[in-house]
């Protein structure tokens, strides 16, 4: 979800900036750009080779798709992390107890 999230505020920023930057640019020149920008622009190497091997023939908004699944798909197959609390018996606790006031 972190990953989506991120990818999303990333979209967003670009649309606004470029839009600011080139407010008289085609429709197609506009998607051309902020494609490119947004596979140049993704963290993981990886995520930018899939999307230039996949997203060829793609427009931004299917691009921006793909990348979405790709970052769920990535989330999904990570382990989560856990945490193992140890019960040290008590006999245990006392001889440490013992050994740490020697």
């Amino acid at each position: 979800m972190i990953l989506a999230a991120r990818l999303q505020e990333f979209e967003t920023a670009l649309k606004v900036l470029h839009k600011q930057a080139y407010p008289h640019a085609t429709n197609e020149q506009r998607d051309n750009d902020l494609k490119r920008k947004f596979q140049d622009g993704v963290l993981m190497p990886e995520h930018a080779q899939h999307l230039r091997v996949h997203c060829r023939t793609e427009n931004f908004s299917n691009t921006v798709l793909r990348a979405r699944e790709f970052s769920d798909a990535v989330e999904a197959s990570r382990p989560l992390r856990s945490v193992r609390f140890l019960l040290v018996p008590e006999h245990q606790e006392k001889q440490n107890d013992h050994t740490l006031a020697r």
